[in-house]
Formats: C-alpha cells, sequence, structure tokens
C-alpha cells in the first residue's frame, strides 16, 4: 500500500489535507480532511457559551424585554451554533474499486457519518465542473451518471463539503481518471 499526503487550501482559504492510499493497481482511496474543524467547532461553541451567559444574566437581573419574546429570542441565539457546529464537516473520503463502484463517506463533528455508494456501471465520466455561487465562480468535482440509472439525479459532487480548490481537484480529478480509464 502506497501512501501519498499533501496540504492545499479550500476556496475559503482553509487548509485541508489530501490523503491518498493506493491499495492496489484496482483501488484507491482519497481522504480530504478539514485541518481547521476544530477551530471552527470551538469558535462556534464559545459563541454559544457567550450567548447562554448573556441569556442567564439577563434572567438572573430580570431584565429579558418583552419576556416570552426575549426568552424565545436569547434560547435561540444559544441553539443556533448548536446546530451549525453539527454541520461541521470533518473529512470527506472517496475510494473507488475498480469494477465495483465509487463509495463516497461524508464524516461530521459528532462523529455523524454520511454514506453513498455509486455503482461503477451507473458511472459515465468523472469531471470539474465549472459553478457560479455566491456571484463567484468555484470549481467542483463531479460524477456524470448515467441517465437510465437515475431519473432526478444526472450529476453527483464529490468533495462537496470541503470546497477544495481547483489545484486540489485537479491532483484528485488525475488520480480517479487514471482508475477510471483502467475500467
Amino acid at each position: 500500500m502506497k501512501t501519498v499526503q499533501k496540504t492545499f487550501r479550500n476556496i475559503h482559504g482553509k487548509e485541508l489535507r489530501v490523503e491518498v492510499n493506493n491499495f492496489s493497481e484496482a483501488t484507491v482511496s482519497i481522504a480530504v480532511t478539514n485541518v481547521e474543524s476544530f477551530r471552527e467547532r470551538k469558535r462556534l461553541l464559545m459563541i454559544t457559551f457567550c450567548t447562554g451567559g448573556v441569556y442567564l444574566a439577563l434572567v438572573l437581573a430580570d431584565r429579558v424585554v418583552g419576556s416570552v419574546f426575549g426568552h424565545i429570542f436569547m434560547l435561540l441565539l444559544t441553539v443556533v451554533p448548536v446546530y451549525l457546529e453539527l454541520g461541521v464537516v470533518e473529512s470527506e473520503t472517496v475510494t473507488f474499486v475498480k469494477h465495483f463502484g465509487l463509495h463516497k463517506i461524508t464524516e461530521y463533528s459528532r462523529k455523524r457519518v454520511e454514506n453513498r455508494l455509486i455503482p461503477t456501471h451507473s458511472i459515465h465520466d468523472i469531471i470539474i465542473n465549472e459553478v457560479i455561487q455566491r456571484q463567484r465562480v468555484i470549481f467542483m468535482l463531479r460524477i456524470l451518471l448515467q441517465p437510465e440509472t437515475t431519473v432526478n439525479e444526472r450529476l453527483l459532487s464529490i468533495f462537496e463539503k470541503t470546497q477544495p480548490n481547483l489545484q486540489c481537484l485537479e491532483f484528485i480529478y488525475k488520480l480517479l481518471h487514471r482508475r477510471w480509464d483502467k475500467s
């Protein structure tokens, strides 16, 4: 097994670690890890504790204006950062096995995991796609699926949550396409 590690940035300038495991000629696993996820989670939890502290101080001082609406508003301000913290992506992993398929894993904070398996016969091609998002052009690695295999979905984004920059996507694209061409 051959392992390669490289460091890249995502489209927001945050550091990403890309780890490539070549298990055999037929199998490759590519993991993109958000190095700064701990810092993001810590920041959101600090916001939660600060707003919770302000809420507690206002309740103890009996200063919450419009008591029911004040409580609802402050509780909402306390709960929203916790909800956002649950959406912080730790890593995204793609494993391609020749003649079997592509397995996509997204791991969030608190160890919540999303899995998706795409059989090889469902994959038409692997592409880098330009997307306009929030008035800027970003690049995404996408899998073009066969038209007869899916009804609603023709494009499947991989590494959508970590959002690597173009240089990183080209590196991953070459690795996946090399395996894809051989299958």
